[in-house]
């Protein structure tokens, strides 16, 4: 396959009262995604479609996508809002231009928010909610000329993934200090 596009960062942070406020901000810019099955067929663009699914690759090919996370520490304590923002595609029955009436899907944004604590200088314990307005993704490759038996509320999102609900999740990061780390080893204390 072929692709070529561009990657873009923000990042940036003021002091705000007790705390630290942070804007951290990566937008993808697609130009062109060409893939084909096999080798000897044709590469066909799929930049703006829910596809290609073939050799490997996830699905959606958007034009753009952008994920931003806003964050406000203090001390120990970090409290975080993510937002991903998916604009509308077509059809992956669109791709190299094609004439379909199968459905791409609109545009999809979901937030996450997440609470952390260090512990301690190498121990952060977290906890967040995943899909916290808890937005059904939309139904992907609706075809309005075929029948609509069998499709069932919620179906899969803008890239595969299942999202009918919101989700709480929790975890521990612990990192060795770097006093005990040596050549690579742990040293015992």
């Amino acid at each position: 396959f072929q692709t070529s596009g561009v990657d873009l960062q923000l990042d940036w942070r003021i002091d705000v009262g007790p705390g630290t406020f942070s804007i951290n901000s990566v937008a993808n810019i697609l130009f062109e995604l060409k893939s084909s099955e096999l080798p000897t067929n044709p590469l066909i663009d799929y930049a703006g479609t829910l596809g290609p699914a073939n050799n490997g690759l996830n699905r959606g090919s958007y034009d753009w996508q952008m994920l931003n996370t806003f964050a406000y520490s203090m001390d120990a304590y970090t409290l975080s809002l993510q937002w991903l923002h998916q604009p509308g595609v077509d059809s992956v029955q669109a791709a190299g231009g094609a004439a379909t009436t199968a459905l791409g899907v609109g545009a999809y944004d979901t937030f996450n928010l997440s609470g952390s604590v260090a512990i301690m200088e190498n121990l952060v314990v977290r906890i967040g909610v995943e899909n916290l307005l808890d937005q059904a993704p939309p139904l992907e490759e609706v075809n309005p000329g075929l029948s609509a038996f069998g499709l069932l509320p919620g179906g899969l999102g803008p890239s595969g993934e299942r999202l009918d609900h919101a989700r709480a999740r929790a975890g521990v990061d612990a990192h060795a200090p770097e006093h005990l780390l040596d050549g690579g080893r742990v040293e015992p204390l």
